[in-house]
């Protein structure tokens, strides 16, 4: 399971950034300096991550660099530029796709000794081996969206205020819930029908923890926008327009 989820990371979400012209494909297929900049800087951080010493045994900036060859090689003239959705490109991504996730999926050639994983007879640990080169291959391609996506300060911005969200809204309905609070109409239902119930539990904090939660988790990005600024006084809205119902 492990190394599936690897296998979309590494695959369908630079598919989707780069269709979304968050990761810049084809000047890394086509060998530019962003390629040489991109591989210099995850390759520094290797360096000094112990996590990633077997890749590096196996892995080295000139492998990386004949391998997103390779990748221009199959992704032909189509992904020469950055996306703008015609169809030859469309058509040329999911090629490219198919061919990654077979190679992470059978091996890069057929045959035993070529097998991308293996299962392995216990007691041995791990229970599943995954080819070493395969394993560099794939975390090569998702730090492509550490360095372009996840690092973006655009992005880095925006979880920087939907974490404030989240937590202001934690402390004001937590603080809600507490016995004898003024604010406790605050909690719509049905979450509200649960409060009685928490004064019996064998640990009443951890259960109101559990059931502000449980509250924001069951509003859409949007709601706990909406909820917080009126909340702040932000954004009073209207009692004819309720964010739970």
């Amino acid at each position: 399971m492990d190394w599936a989820d690897d296998i979309t990371y590494s695959v369908h979400d630079v598919d989707d950034f780069y269709r979304a012209g968050l990761i810049p494909l084809d000047q890394l297929l086509l060998g530019t300096d962003e390629r040489s900049r991109f591989i210099d800087v995850i390759f520094n951080r290797w360096e000094t991550d112990e996590d990633y010493k077997t890749n590096l045994k196996v892995f080295n900036r000139k492998a990386a660099a004949e391998f997103f060859g390779m990748l221009h090689y199959l992704a032909k003239k189509e992904l020469n530029t950055a996306f703008v959705g015609s169809r030859n490109q469309r058509a040329r991504l999911n090629t490219l796709s198919a061919f990654l996730i077979r190679r992470y999926i059978r091996g890069p050639q057929d045959g035993a000794e070529a097998k991308a994983v293996t299962v392995v007879a216990p007691p041995q640990r791990p229970a599943v081996r995954i080819q070493p080169r395969l394993r560099a291959e794939v975390d090569l391609l998702k730090a492509l969206m550490h360095y372009y996506v996840f690092d973006n300060p655009a992005l880095v911005t925006q979880q920087y205020g939907q974490r404030r969200i989240i937590g202001e809204l934690f402390e004001i309905y937590f603080k809600a819930i507490q016995p004898n609070s003024k604010n406790s109409n605050l909690v719509p239902y049905p979450f509200r029908d649960y409060l009685e119930r928490i004064e019996e539990a064998d640990d009443p904090e951890l259960e109101r923890a559990r059931l502000v939660a449980d509250l924001i988790a069951s509003m859409t990005e949007q709601q706990a926008i909406l909820l917080h600024q009126r909340l702040m006084g932000l954004a009073p809205g209207s009692v004819r327009d309720p964010i739970f119902r």
